[in-house]
Formats: C-alpha cells, structure tokens, sequence
C-alpha cells in the first residue's frame, strides 16, 4: 500500500504533492505581492491544511513580485523546546539567520547571540535593519505557524505582542507577517491587551 498525504496527518511539505487551496494561494498572493505586503492570518480547525499551505507559501515565496529582491522565513512553533518568550524571540532570530546566510545578501552571515528576551528582539530589530535598509532586501515575510500555541500556553505577554506590532509598524513597507491559527489573532489576543 502507498502512503500518500492524503491519508497522513503529516503537513503536506512537497510541492508535488500539495494539491488545491487555488484561491488561498491567489489570496495571499495578492495580500503579500501589494506595494505594501499586508499581513494576514489564516485560521482553521487543527489538521485542516493550515501548515501544508504555510509551508506553500515559504517554499514558492508566494506574492514576491517579479523582480524584487525578497526573504521568506519560517517557524513552526510545535518545534519550540518550551513554549516562552526567548524561546520564540530565539527561534525568529536563528531562522531569520539562516535564512539571511543562505540568501547571501550580506557579504557576512549575521548572527545573534543568544540571549534574554530583550537583548534577542533589539538583535533581531538590528538586524532587519541592516537587512531593509543597508543590503537592499525589498520584501520580507515572517511565517508563523501554530501561534495559538503559544498565546494559550502563556508563553507569550502583551510586551511580545507589542513588539511584533513594532517590527510590523517600523518595517510596514516591506515587512509582512502571515500566521496560522485556530483562532483569528483577536481572540486569541484580546485576553493579554
């Protein structure tokens, strides 16, 4: 018998095998590839496709317009050692680093140390800069998947959710963030505002 990914509960991670989901992808395509990239947030029930088609949109670059120097980065948040703040701030700036090195837009790979939640979002603040602003990288677009995990599980607070919206606000032109759900980012945030 073959084991295809429809019978699988895994996240569909090949292209090849990732079928469907047309409008979401013109959808997000359309949302990320505007003048501005818009962020959004895709919500569903657990094991509806949430993953596959995050994973989609990171692999294909989905809304990178033609021409434009982009990066994609991704975090699936069930891969965190423990569900806290420099937990999460740690894994933003690793996959923010590797995704930097295997681009090459800088003629050093950046690296952050590891540190406290403060020390790692001034890094990591340091570092889009330098990115946006000194190498030229037009569009960058931060994947998040899973983010109810983490909001639910307190690992996260109001000092958090304001500095994504700092990064969001400062970065607007060119940074977009797209992140998976069970529940849209208001529910799951009112509570901690």
């Amino acid at each position: 018998m073959v084991k295809t990914a429809f019978l699988s509960r895994e996240p569909v991670l090949k292209s090849t095998e990732f079928v469907g989901r047309r409008a979401e992808i013109e959808w997000l395509a359309d949302k990320l590839g505007r003048q501005i990239p818009q962020n959004c947030n895709l919500v569903g029930e657990p094991r509806s496709g949430k993953t596959s088609l995050l994973y989609q949109v990171y692999e294909r670059q989905i809304g990178l317009p033609l021409g434009e120097n982009g990066l994609y980065v991704w975090l699936r948040l069930d891969e965190l050692p423990q569900p806290d703040s420099p937990s999460f701030w740690r894994l933003l700036a690793k996959r923010l680093c590797q995704a930097q090195a295997k681009s090459g837009l800088l003629p050093e790979p950046v690296t952050i140390p590891a540190q406290n939640a403060d020390d790692l979002f001034e890094s990591l603040n340091d570092c889009l800069e330098m990115l946006l602003e000194e190498a030229g990288l037009q569009r960058l677009v931060i994947l998040i998947d899973d983010f109810d995990m983490l909001v639910r599980g307190g690992g996260i607070g109001k000092r958090d959710l304001d500095w994504l919206r700092a990064l969001a606000t400062r970065y607007g032109r060119s940074l977009a963030f797209v992140i998976s759900s069970t529940d849209s980012l208001v529910s799951l945030t009112d509570p901690l505002t």
